[in-house]
Parts: C-alpha cells; sequence; structure tokens
C-alpha cells in the first residue's frame, strides 16, 4: 500500500541512500516514479469532488423532471435522460483525452446514476410492474459494467452500494431466506476488479461491504432460528477471526497484500466487536443444550473457529491473529456455562481475561508495528475496563460515591492509556519511517 506520506518517506530517505552509495541516481530515480505514478493511483480532492458534482448533477436532473412530470411528453422525458447519459459517456472520453484521466471518473458516475434513473423512467413511463430487486439488480450491473469498460473506481463504488441495497431489497420478499447467497456474485466480480487495478477505495468498500452483508446474514438467521443472543456473538467473533486467518494465508501474494492486511483489520473490528459485547455480564446466559437453535449455532461456530485454525497454521502466523483465535475459544468454553452462583465468577473471570486479550493486542501491535492493533487494544482494554466497574460496583457503593470514584477512576485510566498509546503509535511510526 502507497500513500504520499509513503512518498515522502522515501524520497527523504533517498537521498541518504544515494550519499552511501547504496542506490545509483538513475536507479533513485526510477524508484520514485514509480512511487509517484502509484500514489497518484489514489483519490484525490479532484475525484472527490467530481463525485459530488456528478451526484448532484443526477440528482437535479430527476428532480426536473419530476417537477415537469405532467407537462413534459413521454417521448421529451425518455430523450432528456437518455441523451444526458450518452453525453455522460461522450464528456468522459473528452476530458480523459485532454489529459484528465482521474477527473473523467466522474462522467463515468453520472453516467452509472443517470442509467439508474433511466430504469426508473422506463418503468414509470410504461406502467411496468413493480419488481424492485430486479431493477437494483440492472442498475447495479450497468454500474459493474461502466467500471470494469472505463476502467472507474467511482463506478466501482456505485455497484458495491446498489449491490448491498440489491441484497436488502432482496432479503424483503416473501420467498427469500435469511441469507441473501446471490449478493456474492457480484460482489467478487466487483472485488476483482478492485484488486487488479489497485483502488484503494473499491478495495475498503467491498470488505466493509462483506462485512455488511455477514452481519445481515447472521442477524436474518438469528431471526429464523431464535438461538440466544450469546450464541449469535459467538458465531460473529469466530467469523472475524474465519477473515483473519483468511488474510494471513492471502498475504503470502504480493499482489493481495493491501485486501490481505484490510481483511485482518475488518476481522480484527468484527471480532472485538461481539467480543466487547460478550464481555457484559448480562449477556451471558446459561446454554440450553436442549434447543436446536442453540445447538446449531455453537456448531457453527466451532466449525468457524476450526477453520481460522487451519488457515492459521497455513497463513502467516500474525500475534494478533493467534490472540483472536485464543479468544474464540475462550467464547466458545462460556457456552458450558454452569447455573447459580458460578454463573456470577465465570462472567467476572472472562471479563478479567478480557483485560490480558487486550493487552496482548497492544503487545502484538508493538511487535508488529501496527498503530491499528495499538489503537484497537487500548480502546477494547477501556471498554472492558467500564463493564467491569459498571457490573460489579454498581450495587456495592452509594450512588453518588460510585459516580466519584467511577469519574477519577476513568480519568485517571484515560490519561494513562493516552499516554501509553501516544508513546506506542509514536515509535511504531518511528520504526516504520526507518
Amino acid at each position: 500500500m502507497f500513500d504520499r506520506m509513503f512518498y515522502r518517506r522515501v524520497k527523504v530517505e533517498m537521498a541518504r541512500w544515494q550519499a552511501a552509495g547504496w542506490v545509483e541516481a538513475a536507479g533513485a530515480a526510477a524508484i520514485l516514479d514509480d512511487l509517484d505514478a502509484r500514489t497518484e493511483n489514489r483519490a484525490t480532492p479532484v475525484i472527490v469532488l467530481g463525485g459530488v458534482g456528478a451526484l448532484l448533477l443526477a440528482t437535479g436532473v430527476v428532480t426536473f423532471i419530476a417537477a415537469h412530470w405532467a407537462e413534459m411528453p413521454r417521448t421529451a422525458k425518455l430523450g432528456a435522460v437518455f441523451a444526458m447519459l450518452w453525453a455522460s459517456y461522450l464528456a468522459a472520453f473528452a476530458v480523459s483525452r485532454a489529459g484528465a484521466g482521474r477527473f473523467a471518473e466522474a462522467f463515468v458516475l453520472l453516467g452509472a446514476l443517470l442509467f439508474g434513473a433511466a430504469i426508473m423512467l422506463v418503468g414509470q413511463v410504461y406502467h411496468l410492474p413493480a419488481d424492485p430487486p430486479g431493477a437494483v439488480l440492472l442498475w447495479c450491473l450497468g454500474a459493474l459494467v461502466a467500471a470494469a469498460l472505463w476502467p472507474s473506481q467511482l463506478a466501482a463504488l456505485a455497484a458495491t452500494a446498489l449491490a448491498l441495497v440489491w441484497a436488502w431489497t432482496g432479503l424483503n420478499l416473501d420467498h427469500a431466506g435469511p441469507i441473501f447467497w446471490p449478493f456474492l456474485g457480484p460482489w467478487a466480480v466487483l472485488l476483482g476488479l478492485a484488486v487488479h487495478h489497485d483502488w484503494p477505495q473499491a478495495r475498503h468498500a467491498a470488505v466493509a461491504a462483506l462485512v455488511v452483508w455477514l452481519i445481515a446474514s447472521l442477524i436474518g438467521a438469528a431471526d429464523t432460528v431464535d438461538p440466544p443472543p450469546g450464541d449469535v456473538l459467538r458465531v460473529a467473533a469466530a467469523l472475524g477471526t474465519v477473515m483473519m486467518a483468511f488474510g494471513a494465508v492471502i498475504a503470502r501474494r504480493d499482489a493481495l497484500a493491501s485486501l490481505a492486511l484490510l481483511c485482518h483489520r475488518y476481522g480484527l473490528l468484527v471480532f472485538t466487536a461481539a467480543t466487547l459485547i460478550l464481555l457484559i455480564p448480562a449477556v451471558i446466559d446459561p446454554t440450553d443444550w436442549g434447543d436446536p437453535a442453540t445447538r446449531t449455532f455453537l456448531a457453527g461456530a466451532v466449525g468457524l473457529a476450526l477453520a481460522a485454525a487451519v488457515a492459521t497454521a497455513a497463513g502467516r502466523r500474525t500475534p494478533a491473529l493467534w490472540l483472536a483465535l485464543v479468544g474464540t475459544v475462550v467464547l466458545l468454553a462460556t457456552a458450558i456455562t454452569p447455573r447459580g452462583d458460578a454463573l456470577a465468577m465465570v462472567s467476572l473471570g472472562l471479563a478479567f481475561a478480557g483485560l490480558g486479550l487486550w493487552l496482548g493486542l497492544i503487545a502484538a501491535g508493538t511487535r508488529d508495528d501496527s498503530r491499528f492493533e495499538i489503537n484497537l487494544g487500548f480502546f477494547g482494554f477501556a471498554i472492558t475496563f467500564l463493564i467491569i466497574y459498571f457490573s460489579w460496583f454498581w450495587t456495592l457503593f452509594d450512588r453518588a460515591l460510585f459516580f466519584m470514584i467511577g469519574g477519577v477512576l476513568v480519568l485517571g485510566l484515560g490519561l494513562a492509556l493516552d499516554r501509553q498509546r501516544r508513546r506506542l503509535t509514536a515509535e511504531a511510526r518511528a520504526r516504520a519511517g526507518r
């Protein structure tokens, strides 16, 4: 992954490397030119402004036609939309020929948005049967084709958003199941485009869309079989671990290094969110092994954890991944929770184990020079500390004393954690810049 800050660091160091005789002048120039070209592939304010402008212009066209719907004849409505649709692609071609290829993507996005307006207009004019999922799918495919043929990262981002909307509308159908599997088709194509063209924002959007789909699928499955909330969270934690393990496997290929890092980080976020909720004592209910839904969800969590373990053994063994895998096993073990007073002791032990988990994540981030893992570890530690305090000392202190002591502890903890966080992230940044 290259960004402008990385390019500037290399440019500063390159002078020292040349002076030491490690790099010749021609080689240094070639390296900087290559990094500069690859950095320019990233989004710039020009692309952002172009995308916003395209969105505003498309909205204006639709609004104008809606405001003059009764006055405009059918041919005028259709002619105006389709004329602007083709004009946007011609403008993209002209702007690209003029040397502003990055800004030309704004007109490609405009064409993709107007294609959706044309679909809705044709359906309204000819009174076609309402089929929201079909219309959104057609719009998504149009944006996907534009993204592939141009190629355009902005169109790919629009297609990713439309794929999620298509999945949402598909789930609302009466005959739809709890999981909308067709979403994975266009999603896989979009991910392939993002990796092939090295589109950072499109990669982020694709991985984030997958996480949203996984969460929605998990919620849909839970609504169908109605398992205990703790079991759903255990499956979510296992899913996060699987994403991290998948990232560790594909990290061995240089072309997929950026995608691997995203899988690692998003998986760690899912695991952290599920774990923090599970650390709340009220969520850890005794498991009813006679409930088929419970057995199904726990079997799924165990299977995911085993898959993550196998992938971890085959991939790059990062400390954060091992911590997440161990944490998932601990969370699965809480399913074997006895009733009565022992339940409180198990939840308290799990909370303190969570503190150790976040300290381990901080240590892993320090070892790997990962500011993301360091910051996430400090966040998890702080939230777990608050969970322990509010869960176990609420009934032991007078209310006023509880809040005063809590305020002092939180302020002191926040100051100490922030000091350590800034020190560790500064060290990680310095080592990364060497």
